[in-house]
């Protein structure tokens, strides 16, 4: 039974309060000392394991055949869940990687300017590939068949020269989702020759996702495979670190509901009858002058 010296205040909305943000319902109730302790603690330790699983270690799903029939669900979430928003988040994510619309593409809805990392890879045989960075400029153009994606490239090939090229025809656009911070591209170059463009190279490499679209998204075989290499057991140990605190988080729920297990040490135990009389020095009724033997007869 709470104390009633404790203000919870409404204990259900301190409840939910902390499940959604951890020392947030103790922050509700004034409970200051706590909501820092749970605040910092806790999302210390889940955020500790997110930064060393390059913050892949929350998703829903096991990594593996992206459609629906081919999902497992993973029993690590249940944990993880408890830490509340940033965990639950991974339900919306689930949901938009899931999509049938989160597929690689040759479209746009809108322009799209983002910094390229990559090769330039030319058509001529003999010549090697190039590296290169700088940015692309992506907008529906008239190609050679119609209405399709291109515009321009400029920046800096591995030999510091400056360049910038025409782009048509993109031939592929990674998925918009992925837990990959990187989204493939690939697309021609082209070159004017008399009133024509002659495909020239190609453009090979990524550019950037933005943190909505790669945070906290279900992690396929491949990725899983490639964090396992690089990380090592370092992996396992920040999937339980988020393990940790969201199995910690519920503890604090719990503590925002009924209050603390302990009290202030002043407490009156309940006694009864027969306590009293012990403490007294006197026997229970029709116990007086019976030795123990008879008494426990």
């Amino acid at each position: 039974m709470p104390d009633p010296r404790i203000n919870l205040r409404n204990p259900w909305i301190a409840g939910v309060l902390a499940f959604l943000i951890p020392g947030l319902g103790h922050l509700y109730q004034r409970r200051l000392f706590k909501a820092a302790v749970y605040f910092f603690c806790i999302l210390g330790l889940y955020f500790s394991g997110m930064v060393m699983a390059d913050w892949k270690a929350v998703y829903i799903h096991r990594p593996g055949n992206r459609q629906p029939t081919g999902k497992h669900h993973t029993l690590q979430f249940l944990a993880q869940a408890g830490v509340g928003l940033p965990a639950v988040c991974a339900f919306v994510q689930n949901k938009r990687y899931y999509s049938p619309e989160n597929a690689p593409t040759r479209e746009l809805s809108e322009p799209l300017t983002a910094e390229f990392v990559g090769e330039y890879d030319p058509k001529q045989p003999g010549e090697p590939d190039i590296d290169i960075v700088g940015t692309v400029e992506l907008a529906p153009v008239d190609g050679r068949f119609g209405r399709s994606l291109g515009r321009r490239f400029y920046g800096t090939t591995s030999d510091g020269t400056q360049v910038e090229y025409e782009l048509r025809e993109l031939e592929s656009l990674g998925e918009p989702v992925s837990a990959d911070r990187e989204r493939e591209l690939e697309i021609g170059v082209f070159e004017s020759n008399a009133d024509s463009l002659v495909k020239v190279a190609d453009l090979d490499g990524s550019i950037p996702r933005p943190f909505q679209n790669w945070f906290v998204v279900p992690v396929d075989a491949r990725q899983e495979r490639k964090l396992h290499r690089r990380l090592g057991k370092f992996h396992e140990l920040a999937m339980v670190f988020t393990w940790v605190a969201g199995l910690l988080n519920i503890l604090a729920i719990w503590d925002a509901l009924e209050g603390p297990a302990y009290g202030y040490g002043d407490e009156v135990a309940e006694t009864t009858p027969d306590d009293n009389q012990k403490s007294a020095g006197t026997d229970p009724p029709g116990q007086a002058g019976r030795t123990p033997a008879q008494a426990t007869a």
